[in-house]
């Protein structure tokens, strides 16, 4: 069957991710999309995965949990977790290993954390937008050992990605499928990508960046498992 699915979309709690990215407005939005699976992944957290968690649950779409990690080379990484818990239980690793520097709202933005009611209820006081200790490799790892699915993110574009910070893909590196923006002309693979799954996400920071119903993926059934399955797969 095909699934439309949008895999990587921020909330308000990512600096960069606008104040009406709440959990009921992403998941409607959605819904108004015709999509039936999303991610939130927002940078180097989870915690309002909760809340999307059971806003999705209301309108009867699938959340793939999901975190945006920036690795020690400054390359973003995306994770997809089975559960939750899972996803949380990494996210307490991965906060060990994140410096220790406060958000400064002028210069990065809000951090926002929701209520059930979509209501700001606090702020995350950490700094998100930064690397954290482990490197590309070790982030694929530790993201694979919590029960996870790595996937380098937006490997085309300038900034943050495998080909911007090294230029190549490593050929040993441990994943199945690589992230695309909706500029990558994949009938011609200029960067010769061909040899690993790519995906298409719509990395929104406002609502209206949603995917449309567009980006289908032939999956078995509609659920978390089946879509790790399918990102696992790839190469």
């Amino acid at each position: 069957m095909k699934i439309a699915a949008d895999l990587h979309i921020h909330s308000g709690l990512s600096p960069c991710g606008h104040d009406d990215m709440t959990p009921h407005n992403i998941v409607g939005m959605a819904l108004v999309k015709g999509l039936q699976m999303i991610a939130v992944t927002d940078h180097n957290t989870v915690r309002n995965l909760r809340r999307v968690e059971a806003a999705a649950k209301d309108y009867g779409i699938i959340l793939l949990p999901g975190i945006e990690i920036q690795s020690r080379e400054e390359i973003h990484v995306l994770g997809y977790f089975p559960t939750v818990e899972a996803a949380e239980a990494f996210a307490e690793a991965l906060a060990q290993v994140l410096p220790k520097r406060k958000n400064v709202v002028k210069l990065f933005g809000h951090q926002w954390l929701y209520n059930e009611e979509d209501e700001p209820e606090g702020e995350e006081q950490a700094l998100l937008l930064q690397s954290i200790e482990w490197n590309l490799k070790e982030t694929i790892r530790r993201v694979k050992a919590f029960g996870g699915v790595a996937v380098p993110a937006h490997v085309d574009k300038a900034a943050n990605s495998l080909l911007a910070t090294l230029g190549f893909v490593p050929p040993d590196l441990p994943v199945g499928t690589l992230e695309v923006s909706g500029r990558y002309d994949r009938e011609s693979d200029p960067m010769r990508l061909g040899s690993y799954q790519l995906i298409r996400s719509s990395d929104a920071h406002f609502l209206r960046d949603l995917l449309e119903a567009e980006e289908n993926y032939e999956l078995p059934t509609l659920s978390r498992e089946a879509m790790l399955a399918y990102l696992k797969g790839g190469k």
